[in-house]
């Protein structure tokens, strides 16, 4: 490796394994920087004497301040006055300035024969450290042919794998440099050059730079090459054509011996003779690193890309003298392979991947040499050199490939597969025609990463995809259906993974899922009957059954493709709110309301109470179709007034459970959504520490009577509403009176509506066969008390003494007669509930006859507030379904003006879009409703409608 002669910043780091480094044998270093030839010669010096132990530091730096200054002193006549004062006993510096000094060819040769075991390393020495390109070693280069005859013997030994020690190597490494640095006369080589170039040059025109003239090579003369070249440039320009020449030569044989071969036969030559070939040509390209990196490189330079380092110059060579002429030959012969795999026969796939390689794969080396092993530290000039010659031969290499290999390649792939595809789907069934695929495009995908280059991979897939999938694509979307009603999860699965490599070939496997799901949900829940109405736990199972099924599926078959997922809940939301059931109601809101009561059975206090784990898990599935609910505002205010009878009744089986299905709701609806539940947690807690401190009032006023708890709530956060005027029982009238005074001195400014229809009584009944503890109602209790006074009444009697509306006496009344807490008769005879329908009480009249019934249980304590009164749940209904549509007003008035506050000036299209994208999160709002807003905000001067356009709004600040 001879180092450049100009300057650069480029580091060349040696790292000697020497046997001549003396007796022990040791590893020695060099580093420095190429700056000037002269330089150079001393830091060649310093290094000797640093490794070899030279004791004179004043013989090794002589007159280096006088070769700074005047660089027209020979090197000669430096190394004869080094050689003349240094008097030493190491023969190998010595030999360097014997070396150095002879200017004969005989004392060149007697220098070699007198130093025969030092002479190569002294060479190197000299070339490779001191790097004055301007001399010529005397000896060297006397004879360019005899010189091209070396170099020529040993490139025949490199080519023909034979054994090369470091020397050999390094004696061709010189010849290279010699012949590239030699400085000829008008006469010496002219004939030679016309021989080896296979061209013409007349000795007058020595100043053009003649190439090699090949047909194998296209090297040719070139005038756009500077016509003023030097003696040195015409010499890298011959030892370039005579290169050339023998590559040519030695491929033509090459092609002469694989003439007469087929099939495997003709692979097996190729892989060898391309194997040797490309490694015989990289060392090549090494020993012309110095050809490569000074001639070649300044040819580029002047902008002439006909001339490439010697190694791309053999893949030129390689390319069109044997490669090109054999291509029909080998594809068939790679192809022929490739079908006996397919097809499951015997073959060698290795030479179908040596031969593969050959056209489009990357390869690195690293050279190893008896005794010396070289890194090389390049600079960003050598780097890109170096990274060039790699990018230039892949790019060359990865489009010979695809017109030689990859095309035909495919093309065969095409015809063999659509004929085997035709064939096995007319004989199997579909079900093995999947797996048959999923076989064949994983072998394909093997034999491609394994033994072909990666770059045929994605035309390779995108081809199968197309014969095995997209072709058929409709007998995929037609077995699709057959296969879900068959739930076959593994077949599912299979069809998706193939129908996701097709563009949009999922589009219609989607809408199939959705319509399936969608015909199932509405099917279950028409199997479960109309008792499903009163029923809010088998309407949410069955919802839910039917969610986690399809949910499985999707996450399953269908890996949770988002695709997938959407149409699932699509689905989903369609079936849960309009379905048989909600039509039987006649209400939209059915589901809301049933979910809210199921959330009611979930968080009420019961005997069945299940773990809080357990709860847990089933309020997650709550919100799953919770999810779903269109209308989420109505079972806001199901849900609040269920909730609030919980905490009023303290029928809250824990609650922890309570607080957590809130949050919930907060994070699935916002603050605002759970903004009053939040505050009746909060009044529960004021209520007891209240009730408490009214305790305290009655002991400390010695006030009797029976015992109270009241409960104060917020009237803006409660859902309930006043209850009708009745007589209540004296005792409770008592203590009545006391909280109110209590209260009234405690908190000013402050008004109580009392409640009666959520309270109650504690009734101890001494009537029956045994003493009973009656929990009831305040409506029960006042009438159960008057029986207090007679055994039995006529219910004109209980009407005026109670002061309780007719229908909701009877009522009350006809679900004491169901417990047999009391009896009725009308004229002679006694009402028998089991042979009266749900609607008895509407027999019972003024001349009715109420009395004690014969009441029998297990329990002692019994609860008769758990039915309740039809007036209430109609009452109830109607009340949400006021509220309701109250509060949708208002949100979409709130909704109106701050979008058109925010654009000042909407179409009515346009607005109404908005308000439904808006509030959909909510409920979604009709559109009769959003225009009824529209004209009273127009009244109540919020917007305007446009005067130019009667169909826009305008806002008014």
């Amino acid at each position: 490796m001879q180092p450049s002669s100009h300057t650069s910043a480029t580091t060349v780091r040696y790292r000697i394994q020497s046997r001549y480094a003396g007796s022990d044998r040791r590893r020695q270093y060099l580093h420095f920087r190429r700056l000037q030839p002269f330089v150079s010669v001393c830091q060649c010096g310093a290094f000797l004497n640093e490794n070899y132990l030279i004791n004179d530091e004043k013989a090794i730096y002589f007159n280096v301040q006088l070769i700074k200054l005047k660089p027209e002193i020979k090197l000669v006549n430096y190394y004869r006055k080094q050689r003349d004062i240094i008097k030493t006993s190491n023969v190998f510096i010595a030999g360097f300035y014997d070396v150095a000094c002879c200017e004969s060819a005989a004392e060149y040769d007697s220098i070699k024969r007198k130093n025969k075991e030092y002479f190569n390393p002294l060479i190197f020495l000299l070339e490779n450290m001191v790097g004055y390109s301007n001399t010529i070693l005397p000896g060297s280069a006397t004879n360019i042919d005899i010189l091209w005859a070396d170099l020529k013997d040993g490139m025949e030994q490199i080519y023909s794998r034979t054994s090369m020690c470091f020397q050999r190597y390094m004696n061709i490494y010189t010849h290279v440099y010699t012949y590239s640095t030699a400085i000829q006369s008008n006469s010496v080589h002219s004939s030679s050059s016309l021989t080896a170039m296979n061209g013409s040059c007349h000795s007058a025109q020595r100043s053009r730079i003649i190439s090699a003239h090949s047909p194998a090579t296209n090297i040719h003369a070139d005038t756009n090459i500077n016509t003023n070249a030097t003696p040195n440039e015409f010499s890298g320009h011959e030892l370039y054509g005579r290169i050339a020449s023998y590559l040519h030569s030695f491929v033509a044989d090459l092609h002469k011996n694989a003439a007469s071969l087929h099939d495997e036969s003709l692979l097996v030559y190729y892989c060898t003779q391309w194997e040797n070939y490309r490694f015989s040509s990289k060392i090549v390209n090494g020993l012309c690193a110095y050809l490569n990196r000074h001639w070649i490189r300044r040819i580029n330079d002047e902008g002439n890309d006909t001339i490439v380092e010697i190694y791309q110059l053999a893949l030129r060579i390689w390319k069109s003298v044997f490669f090109e002429i054999l291509s029909d030959s080998l594809t068939k012969a790679l192809l022929k392979a490739v079908e006996c795999l397919r097809h499951g026969e015997m073959c060698n796939m290795d030479l179908v991947s040596g031969v593969v390689n050959s056209f489009g794969r990357r390869r690195f080396y690293h050279f190893h040499f008896e005794n010396i092993l070289f890194i090389v530290e390049l600079s960003s000039c050598g780097k890109q050199s170096n990274r060039s010659l790699e990018d230039d031969t892949v790019d060359q290499s990865l489009m010979i490939y695809k017109k030689y290999f990859e095309e035909p390649f495919l093309m065969q792939t095409r015809a063999f597969y659509t004929i085997e595809s035709e064939t096995f789907i007319r004989e199997n069934t579909f079900s093995e025609y999947m797996k048959r695929v999923e076989i064949r495009m994983q072998e394909e995908n093997k034999l491609c990463t394994v033994y072909l280059n990666k770059v045929t991979l994605k035309p390779l897939s995108n081809l199968l995809v197309d014969i095995f999938v997209e072709q058929r694509l409709d007998v995929f979307q037609a077995e699709f259906k057959k296969l879900l009603k068959t739930e076959k999860t593994e077949d599912l699965k299979r069809m998706y993974d193939l129908c996701l490599r097709v563009d949009n070939g999922l589009v219609e496997i989607k809408k199939s899922l959705g319509a399936h799901i969608l015909s199932h949900g509405k099917s279950a829940l028409e199997n479960i009957g109309e008792f499903a109405i009163t029923d809010p736990k088998t309407y949410v199972t069955a919802i839910l059954e039917v969610y986690e099924k399809f949910h499985n599926l999707v996450t399953d078959a269908f890996r949770g493709d988002y695709g997938f997922v959407t149409a699932l809940d699509k689905a989903c939301s369609k079936f849960i709110n309009d379905n048989k059931i909600t039509k039987k109601a006649n209400c939209s809101s059915k589901s809301p309301e049933l979910l809210a009561r199921y959330c009611d059975i979930l968080l009420k206090k019961s005997p069945k109470n299940p773990e809080e784990a357990e709860v847990e898990s089933l309020l997650n599935k709550v919100m799953v179709v919770f999810k779903f609910i269109e209308d989420k505002d109505i079972f806001q205010k199901f849900y609040i007034r269920l909730f609030a009878k919980r905490l009023v009744n303290q029928l809250s089986a824990s609650e922890d459970t309570e607080a957590s299905m809130i949050s919930k709701l907060k994070e699935a609806c916002g603050f605002e959504y759970t903004s009053k539940l939040q505050r009746m947690f909060t009044d529960i807690a004021v209520s007891k520490s209240i009730t408490d401190r009214f305790h305290e009032y009655e002991a400390k006023c010695k006030i009797e009577g029976v015992q109270t708890n009241v409960m104060v709530l917020s009237s803006g956060a409660w859902p309930f509403q006043a209850s009708f005027n009745f007589n209540i029982p004296a005792p409770l009238e008592k203590s009545k009176q006391a909280f109110m005074n209590y209260y009234s001195e405690t908190y000013t400014g402050r008004k109580l509506s009392w409640l009666f229809n959520c309270s109650r009584v504690e009734m101890a009944a001494h009537c029956y066969d045994r003493n009973y503890t009656l929990l009831t109602s305040a409506y029960q209790a006042a009438v159960l008390e008057q029986f207090n006074y007679s055994p039995k009444c006529m219910l004109l009697q209980l009407f005026e003494a109670t002061n309780i509306r007719l229908d909701l006496l009877q009522q009350v009344i006809w679900q004491l007669i169901k417990f047999k807490i009391l009896g009725a008769k009308i004229g002679d005879n006694v009402i028998d509930v089991k042979d009266t329908n749900d609607d008895g009480e509407d027999a019972l009249g003024f001349d009715s006859v109420i009395f004690l019934g014969d009441f029998r249980s297990r329990k002692v304590r019994v609860d008769l507030t758990k039915v309740s009164l039809k007036a209430e749940i109609s009452q109830e209904h109607e009340t949400v379904e006021k509220n309701v549509d109250e509060d949708r007003r208002l949100l979409i008035q709130a909704c109106i003006v701050r979008t058109m506050k925010m654009r000042k000036a909407l179409n009515h299209n346009q607005l109404i879009s908005e308000v439904i994208s808006q509030l959909s999160s909510r409920f979604t709002p009709r559109i009769q409703m959003i225009k009824k807003v529209i004209d009273q905000l127009i009244e109540k001067e919020y917007i305007k409608r446009d005067d130019n356009a009667k169909d826009s709004y305008s806002y008014l600040a």
